[in-house]
């Protein structure tokens, strides 16, 4: 619970100071990697959640979409700013360029990500997973994924976003987060009888009504060797996003895009179409609170050379249903 929000830390002071400078907090906010809860369990906004699965169901302030970081089911600019948190060092390094380049794809303002990097946090990480396999038996899946593959670097992350900086495109500031020995604290603690999340718990009670509080210890813990690197990606000379405000399924529908074909899905009774390659993306039944599947699928159908040949010359916002 408080490394959750440790690791939101940085995205949430930002929208807080933009608050308090007259600007609102923003129009919603992708979070890449949220699992059920995700940032809007602290900030109490709606937001679109991506996930691969949910094991519970989602917030109610979750707008969740099963789907690949890699293949993001929406279109370029949908979504003002996007939110990567401890995502990274769960993805193979051969696939982290794809999954920059999608969150720096749907985003229009700024892009936030942050993730576990260096022996430091390698070792807390096993600490805490020896701690866990002595008490309950086991190692936690997240663990499993941190040991199958290096863990990311910030000089990578730096190698791969100075390119477009040089090209004006953006620009960006990679500093540390919390201590990795303060964060192995935070992680023992969200382990203690009733401190969970979904407990609903007096712990996760008194820290949600403290949360700027909170904010700062994370924020003066940034001291000696870092369990997290953050960074902020501004990103320049883009229109606004696409989705303003979110408060109902079809708000986001309108900027859902097929993940194969990055075309338009048409809502459906019981699906979502997109009708250049034919693919239907059905909605999870329940426990997963119904969440829509949007992992790329195989085209059932490939569009027809003339439609093809009309398409390149009117560009990505043809409509090719009105010859289906």
């Amino acid at each position: 619970m408080l490394n959750w929000l440790s690791r939101y830390g940085f995205v949430i002071e930002g929208r807080l100071r933009r608050r308090r400078r007259g600007g609102g907090t923003g129009p919603p906010i992708l979070d890449v990697g949220s699992g059920p809860y995700g940032i809007g369990f602290w900030t109490g906004e709606p937001f679109v959640g991506v996930d691969l699965s949910f094991e519970t169901p989602p917030h109610p302030t979750n707008f969740a979409l099963r789907a690949d970081a890699a293949a993001l089911p929406f279109a370029d600019g949908a979504f003002a700013e996007v939110v990567l948190a401890d995502l990274l060092e769960h993805v193979p390094p051969e696939r982290r360029p794809t999954v920059l380049s999608e969150a720096l794809r749907v985003a229009t303002r700024r892009v936030y990500i942050t993730f576990p990097t260096g022996e430091a946090a390698r070792q807390a990480d096993r600490i805490f997973a020896d701690y866990h396999r002595r008490v309950f038996g086991t190692t936690p899946d997240w663990f499993n994924e941190h040991e199958a593959w290096p863990l990311p670097r910030p000089e990578e992350l730096a190698a791969f976003l100075t390119p477009l900086a040089q090209e004006g495109k953006l620009t960006f500031r990679i500093f540390p987060g919390e201590n990795a020995i303060f964060h192995l604290m935070l992680t023992l603690v969200d382990h203690l009888p009733g401190s969970g999340v979904a407990s609903g718990g007096g712990l996760v009670r008194a820290v949600k009504g403290e949360v700027s509080d909170w904010l700062g210890i994370f924020r003066r813990a940034a001291v000696g060797s870092p369990y997290r690197v953050n960074c902020v990606i501004e990103l320049a000379g883009r229109p606004g996003p696409l989705l303003e405000k979110l408060s109902v399924a079809p708000d986001l529908f309108r900027v859902l895009a097929c993940p194969v074909c990055r075309r338009g899905l048409i809502p459906e009774p019981e699906a979502l179409r997109c009708l250049w390659c034919g693919t239907a993306y059905l909605r999870e039944a329940a426990p997963r609170g119904g969440v829509w599947n949007l992992l790329p699928q195989s085209p059932t159908r490939r569009p027809d050379a003339g439609v093809l040949e009309l398409q390149e010359h009117l560009g990505l916002e043809f409509d090719p249903s009105v010859f289906v």
